[in-house]
């Protein structure tokens, strides 16, 4: 397992268990096109979860290390 997938994994982890419940399908998408280093991949599950009105969707795109994942993918262009 690489470093990133590591990191994003064990932030995933973090927030299961502070919100007590596990991921459904989109959370699980997001987390699998951030491993992935698949920023298409990760727009189309925002763009998903925008069009919802799931509060805990929406504070989960906005963690800090979420974020932070998916605001490396777009500097890097990958």
């Amino acid at each position: 397992m690489s470093s990133h997938e590591e990191r994003v994994r064990g932030v995933f982890r973090t927030i299961e268990q502070k919100f007590g419940k596990k991921f459904n399908d989109e959370e699980n998408r997001l987390l699998e096109a951030i491993v992935r280093a698949d920023p298409d991949g990760v727009q189309r599950v925002i763009d998903d979860i925008q069009a919802g009105e799931d509060w805990y969707e929406e504070q989960f795109i906005k963690h800090p290390e979420i974020a932070a994942s998916i605001s490396r993918l777009s500097i890097m262009g990958i």
